[in-house]
């Protein structure tokens, strides 16, 4: 009679310890569950910035390798950054200006992607309408030429402004934006040319001899313009007899002369001297079939 109540409450009691230690344990572990994910949250912001800071420094190095014309490598640099960080300021806007230089197809979406992001500059606006333009995404490129022309348009936003209306189709709009790119920018060569082709299109015969006198300019002195200028007043439709000679002078200076030029010069020439046709046709074959 007095063993079984003591064996009752024996048994009451190893339960209530179990239960104690389940509890204890749980307790024990919730605490290191917890712990971990605070370690876990107060480490993830520290691997983001150290992915990114690596995906920049990968982006230098593919620079570089742009920069030096290791194009390949370039690119696979590019692609291991944004890999990395494929949101980055750094790695997409190094990939976007690759790829536009390359003239890959992806260059748009990449400067895209680029001005989603708040650390977009004008320049990087400037580049993705530049990009737009060179693929006849005119709708786009409208949309985002009319927000650079609304804040204080710097020569570079007057030259887009300038193609998208000659690429659909009002060049006296277009010339009014490169005279425009030519106040703010005189000594720019590259406005001086993009004025010069639009008014050497021009139906008006003062607008064609401005021209001239603006790719004259350009001939004149050396530079990355000097070849092309050259070329585009030998196809000048108003020469005189002068101006051709002087035309088929530069062209003969100009170093390593290509085809084209040879060409260019030829018809000059037949122009100049049309009854030496024959000895200007078999110079230029003979020329040609040695190379």
């Amino acid at each position: 009679m007095t063993d079984e109540p003591l064996r009752t409450g024996a048994t009451g009691s190893g339960r209530s310890k179990r239960r104690a230690a389940r509890r204890r344990r749980l307790i024990k572990w919730g605490v290191v569950l917890a712990l971990l994910a605070v370690l876990i949250a107060a480490v993830r912001p520290t691997y983001r910035r150290l992915k990114a800071r690596r995906a920049n420094q990968i982006a230098v190095e593919a620079d570089r390798f742009a920069a030096s014309g290791n194009l390949k490598e370039a690119a696979g640099k590019y692609r291991a950054a944004l890999q990395l960080d494929p949101f980055g300021y750094r790695p997409l806007q190094g990939a976007a200006r690759f790829a536009a230089k390359t003239h890959r197809p992806e260059a748009a979406d990449l400067w895209e992607q680029v001005n989603r992001l708040p650390h977009a500059t004008v320049a990087d606006r400037q580049n993705y309408a530049a990009v737009l333009l060179q693929n006849n995404r005119v709708t786009t490129a409208e949309r985002i030429v009319s927000e650079l022309l609304k804040s204080d348009p710097d020569p570079t936003t007057l030259s887009l402004a300038a193609a998208y209306a000659h690429l659909t189709g009002d060049d006296q709009k277009a010339i009014e934006f490169a005279r425009l790119t030519m106040v703010q920018a005189p000594d720019d060569d590259r406005a001086r040319s993009e004025l010069a082709q639009l008014l050497a299109g021009s139906a008006d015969r003062r607008q064609r001899a401005e021209a001239r006198n603006l790719l004259w300019q350009l001939a004149s002195r050396e530079g990355s313009f000097k070849k092309s200028a050259v070329e585009a007043l030998a196809r000048a439709p108003d020469l005189s007899t002068a101006e051709e000679a002087r035309v088929l002078t530069a062209l003969h200076s100009l170093p390593n002369p290509t085809a084209t030029e040879a060409l260019l010069a030829a018809d000059l020439e037949l122009k100049l001297n049309p009854q030496d046709g024959p000895s200007i046709f078999d110079g230029l074959v003979t020329r040609y079939s040695k190379s």
